[in-house]
């Protein structure tokens, strides 16, 4: 009946719950046997703790672990890329030593700095050879077909520091040509206000000689003063000519590329003697002349390269060609005239060999622009 079958529910509730109860025990047991079993296998610090508290110690170190394996496989894949690196670098030291053996060889040196220094002393060297053989070149032109030996012989009998005095004397006889001329006229003027004054008297005749003579003296003054003048501009014209004709080669080329660098902002370049020290200085196209302290910068650095440029080139025609090297030469130009500039080294890179080092990348994309193909570009 119904109390039957409740009651036979209620007995398969209590078997359902004992039997629930014994296997989660017993899984329990388990439990706490295998962690206990594990605690002793791993570390005797583990032993005599509770299961929970072992498992929550394990599952920190796990993590701990984990995280250390992560850490050292990054290490391995850190050294296996800077092992790379290494090598690579490596490699490019030893190509350059490879590239530079043969120069240090030539030039009896063992280390780098030392090849930089005879690097510098060979261009200084060049340089002075180069303004001494641009010197003699000169002088003979401007010599009439005489000798070395016989122009020294010449300039030694010349005192050339009196070409200035002597230029001064003849300002000097000059402003009293002038004097002596405004007297005259003076003097005519009175021997004419007398004239008048006289009407036909008897010392008429007088008045007229003097008058005859003071034309004769105003006419002498003026002949006089025609020759001074005369004098003191041929010797001005004779200084300017020297002074032109003493510019040389160096200038010349120097001007050219100079006018390359600025985009045709100078038209050349000359040197200004008027003061103590003669003083470099470049020409707009408007005629007008500005010096070096009124240069920018970057319009600074051009005239040098400019000059250093000129020197090497004409270096080039007397010695055997050694590799040009530049270290960031156009920091301070615009990007119009970095392409001038390395359209001068490209000209110079025919003759010779170039080398350009920088560190800013857009400047590789203006010299490629420039140069085309002919560019070979080394990352370092």
């Amino acid at each position: 009946t119904i109390m039957t079958q409740l009651k036979e529910k209620l007995k398969e509730n209590r078997d359902l719950k004992e039997s629930r109860i014994k296997t989660m025990q017993r899984d329990l047991n388990n439990f706490e046997h295998k962690t206990k079993t594990l605690a002793q296998s791993i570390g005797s610090d583990l032993i005599g703790h509770a299961a929970e508290d072992i498992c929550v110690a394990l599952c920190q170190r796990l993590t701990e672990a984990e995280n250390a394996w992560n850490t050292l496989d990054k290490a391995k894949r850190d050294i296996e890329e800077n092992t790379d690196l290494r090598t690579n670098a490596q490699a490019q030291r030893d190509n350059g030593k490879t590239l530079l053996a043969p120069l240090m060889e030539q030039a009896k040196v063992d280390t780098i700095a030392d090849l930089e220094t005879a690097i510098k002393r060979s261009q200084n060297l060049r340089v002075f050879n180069n303004a001494i053989e641009d010197a003699k070149t000169t002088i003979l032109g401007l010599g009439d077909g005489m000798s070395m030996n016989d122009l020294d012989a010449e300039v030694a009998e010349e005192d050339l520091s009196t070409i200035a005095a002597r230029l001064s004397e003849v300002k000097e006889q000059s402003v009293a040509a002038m004097s002596l001329r405004d007297d005259c006229v003076l003097q005519k003027k009175n021997a004419e206000i007398e004239r008048d004054k006289i009407h036909g008297q008897a010392d008429a005749a007088a008045a007229e000689a003097q008058r005859q003579e003071a034309l004769a003296q105003m006419v002498e003054a003026t002949e006089r003063y025609i020759k001074v003048h005369m004098g003191a501009q041929l010797l001005r014209w004779a200084i300017e000519r020297y002074r032109d004709e003493k510019r040389g080669p160096l200038l010349d080329r120097a001007s050219e590329i100079f006018s390359t660098l600025t985009l045709g902002s100078f038209q050349t370049l000359e040197i200004d003697y008027d003061g103590d020290t003669p003083q470099l200085m470049g020409r707009r196209t408007d005629g007008k002349h500005v010096d070096f302290d009124g240069l920018s910068d970057g319009t600074g650095d051009q005239l040098f390269l400019s000059l250093r440029l000129a020197a090497v080139e004409m270096q080039l025609q007397h010695v055997q060609p050694l590799p040009f090297i530049a270290d960031d030469l156009f920091i301070n130009y615009s990007d119009d005239r970095a392409a001038q500039g390395f359209k001068v080294l490209g000209e110079l890179a025919t003759k010779s060999q170039v080398i350009y080092f920088t560190h800013h990348d857009h400047l590789v994309d203006v010299a490629r622009g420039v140069i085309g193909k002919e560019l070979s570009v080394v990352q370092l």
